[in-house]
């Protein structure tokens, strides 16, 4: 799915993580296999660098097959790919190249990330929270000055995560995971294009964070919440890059009159 598709697809507004995982093989289940393979004939004590790279690219063919699997089948998947992932970064070493670090704790997120979207309550809450916490330790790792894409797609993934633990929630129990989402927007809004410009897209998603936000807060702070939430998308609606400008014209419209009956 696009990040244009999950922005405008309907039902109640998210915020949107970044560029999807690769398309799934025509094969998965041989692409598992064959990782396992090629994984086999490395020793981690001899290669550990390259014990750890194939590690990850089990752990992704694991990933991809999970996408045409159901049900605790898709579970168990995902769990082995982040099993890999915790293997691989230990391998690997705290002192690896930081690349290689930020691009394999992402990819743990990403799998814990999924496997959220498979189950519910607790375990759902707990499935999000590691893949909140894989996606900062990614970032620790790189800046947009070293990695810029990369360090975009990791914040979009750890906003939609903690805003998502925040929905979970569904009470003013989740407004800090609310505020880390919005930090983590802020972030890329602020820091994600080389021209210093806005980023659009993230700049859309604060707008929906601080929606979210303010439905949990009552009269001087709520308004100024929306209103901060405006801000942002009246930046985003000025931008190109979305297929349907009218519709973020008509939530500026749906906002002004939200701020209006405030009392």
């Amino acid at each position: 799915m696009s990040l244009l598709k999950r922005l405008f697809g309907g039902g109640e507004k998210t915020a949107a993580p970044a560029t999807p995982a690769a398309e799934v093989p025509a094969d998965p289940r041989a692409e598992v296999q064959k990782a396992r393979d090629a994984a086999r004939v490395i020793r981690r004590q001899r290669e550990p660098l390259k014990w750890a790279e194939a590690q990850q690219l089990l752990a992704n063919a694991l990933i991809q097959y999970a996408a045409v699997q159901t049900g605790g089948s898709a579970v168990s998947s995902l769990e082995e790919a982040e099993s890999c992932l915790y293997d691989a970064t230990d391998a690997a070493g705290p002192d690896a190249n930081p690349g290689f670090l930020a691009s394999m704790y992402n990819l743990w997120g990403y799998a814990a990330y999924r496997r959220a979207a498979r189950l519910d309550g607790d375990a759902k809450g707990q499935a999000l929270a590691d893949a909140a916490n894989r996606f900062t330790d990614a970032l620790d790792k790189i800046t947009p000055e070293t990695q810029r894409a990369l360090w975009i797609d990791i914040g979009f993934y750890r906003g939609a995560a903690y805003q998502e633990l925040a929905l979970l929630k569904g009470d003013a129990g989740g407004a800090p995971w609310l505020d880390e989402a919005a930090a983590a927007f802020r972030a890329v809004a602020e820091r994600g294009t080389e021209d210093g410009s806005v980023h659009p897209i993230a700049a859309y998603n604060m707008s929906v964070v601080l929606r979210d936000r303010a439905r949990l807060a009552t009269g001087g702070v709520k308004r100024a919440t929306l209103q901060d939430a405006r801000r942002w998308l009246a930046i985003a609606a000025e931008s190109s890059v979305f297929p349907n400008p009218d519709q973020l014209r008509q939530q500026l419209v749906a906002l002004d009159s939200e701020i209006a009956a405030i009392s």
